[in-house]
């Protein structure tokens, strides 16, 4: 396991950020409605290393509807979060999947170079920055050379969820509490600084879905690992996903 350097003054407190996430799919899981999620994946598979057999990670797989959509695409998927009831419905969304608890602060608990698609969907924008810099490192080790990193992440403008209100976080203007948790909001800034070497982004833009009821704001980010004899990484192509172009709001 890849161990992830934090630093030790973080008052981080994920006990409580489980246990808000319990709550919340403690609902859905005694209401018995299956949650639909967007195809935002979709538009990027094109991009995974076509190997034999493609491995990938869905971190903070929540109730799995970005699980179930990589199986129906064949691949073979490890799901991971930190709630307990999100894995319930993501077992019974995704039986064929490996599913299992995970906190991504000590690492992900698996070899080095051992998934060629990795996916993030709103699940890393709770962390302190150096917390979230030492996850994506930990990711880079996880995926094998030319493999894949796509995700979304909350914008700075994503005013209806809570950007530009709430209380800062130790001086982080962009972590704020809102409705009682931590919680990141994201700058172009941020991606550069996070992919760097040996990343090479391929593409970055911030768009506008409605499927969370108010309007949200957010950044959808695709990324390769660049082997150690590939050029120097570009830059990315800003507001492409999937091969269809949406305009970057900057």
């Amino acid at each position: 396991m890849n161990e992830v350097k934090m630093n030790p003054d973080s008052s981080f407190d994920m006990d409580h950020l489980q246990a808000t996430w319990d709550s919340k799919y403690e609902k859905v899981l005694r209401s018995g409605r299956t949650l639909v999620g967007e195809r935002w994946l979709a538009g990027w598979l094109h991009l995974v290393p076509p190997m034999g057999c493609r491995r990938a990670l869905d971190m903070g797989c929540g109730s799995g509807q970005n699980t179930r959509l990589l199986l129906d695409r064949g691949f073979e998927v490890t799901a991971i979060d930190i709630s307990e009831r999100a894995l319930e419905l993501c077992k019974r969304m995704a039986p064929e999947a490996r599913v299992q608890r995970a906190d991504v602060r000590e690492g992900l608990p698996f070899a080095g170079d051992c998934f060629e698609l990795i996916v993030a969907d709103l699940s890393l924008h709770y962390f302190p920055w150096d917390m979230t810099d030492a996850i994506f490192k930990d990711l880079a080790s996880q995926l094998v050379p030319g493999g894949l990193f796509a995700g979304r992440f909350n914008s700075a403008r994503d005013a209806d969820y809570g950007a530009g209100t709430g209380e800062p976080v130790r001086g982080d203007s962009n972590l704020l509490i809102v409705d009682g948790i931590e919680k990141r909001f994201f700058t172009r800034e941020c991606f550069h600084k996070l992919f760097g070497p040996p990343w090479k982004m391929v593409a970055l833009g911030e768009k506008t879905t409605s499927r969370f009821g108010s309007k949200k704001m957010l950044w959808e980010v695709a990324a390769t690992k660049c082997d150690a004899n590939s050029a120097e990484p570009g830059p990315a192509r800003d507001g492409e996903s999937g091969g269809e172009l949406y305009p970057s709001v900057d």
